[in-house]
């Protein structure tokens, strides 16, 4: 029985991973999604938080660490003949060890959420008859946020402007900037980030706020040294951003709405 319940007309949840497709409600052809991904919903493992004795050291409490994601897919092929079935699990014999995948849960949430995943293991596949198989995929994710499939970008003018994150969990932020610029930078509500140095017109430098990389990726020269300040991961909500410094050129932000 589909998850979505046999009533339910349209699919209920589509799942992408490189040229494979599998639908929770699908069609009369093709790959299934027989059950929810397991590991998807409920956050991610996390380690840290309050220190041991606690007490004894006036409840001091350690970083929280938040882990990547083990995900268990499943689901059935329905082919049309032995050939149609060959060709199927050889697709999903193909797929990369490396790879994005896509969760469309557009129907009942309206959220299409994405990561980077690993392939722990190749896929698993059972035939039963010359039209019929079960796949199992046992992947890891690069990293322990689901982010929406669709990046926001906004030039940051001098005035601010209202940065959303409209997931649950901090947003990696990055940072274009294009010259001529003077000790460009970002300010917001409780902080600042600067570039102390110059960007010549023609010079892009892009930053990586949640990594700490600042680069020319033209020389792939790296100028970290150069960068003070708080390195802005974006909270949850709208958060009003400032481009701060001087010149004609541009400050671009931009993120993908995150969720844990």
């Amino acid at each position: 029985m589909s998850i979505c319940g046999w009533d339910h007309q349209d699919p209920c949840i589509i799942v992408t991973i490189g040229d494979v497709e599998a639908v929770s409600n699908g069609p009369q052809y093709g790959y299934g999604l027989s059950a929810l991904i397991d590991g998807w919903e409920g956050g991610a493992p996390a380690t840290g938080g309050p220190v041991e004795f606690e007490r004894g050291d006036g409840a001091v409490r350690g970083d929280v660490h938040y882990a990547p994601r083990s995900l268990i897919v499943e689901g059935d092929i329905r082919a049309r003949d032995h050939e149609d079935l060959t060709e199927k699990i050889a697709a999903l014999s193909a797929l990369g060890r490396y790879e994005t995948l896509t969760v469309d849960e557009a129907v009942h949430t309206g959220l299409v959420r994405q990561v980077d995943v690993a392939r722990l293991r190749p896929v698993q596949v059972t035939t039963d008859g010359p039209e019929y198989a079960l796949w199992t995929m046992t992947l890891q994710t690069v990293d322990w946020r689901r982010v929406d499939v669709d990046q926001q970008s906004v030039v940051v003018p001098a005035g601010g402007a209202g940065l959303q994150n409209l997931g649950t969990a901090p947003a990696a932020l990055t940072l274009r900037l294009v010259g001529p610029l003077t000790n460009p930078g970002i300010s917001w509500p409780g902080g600042a980030w600067q570039y102390s140095g110059t960007v010549a017109s023609g010079q892009t430098i892009l930053v990586d706020l949640e990594r700490r990389v600042v680069r020319d990726p033209a020389t792939t020269a790296h100028s970290r040294r150069l960068a003070s300040g708080t390195w802005l991961q974006l909270p949850p909500g709208t958060t009003t951003v400032s481009r701060t410094g001087s010149g004609a050129g541009s400050v671009t932000a931009s993120w993908r709405s995150s969720w844990a």
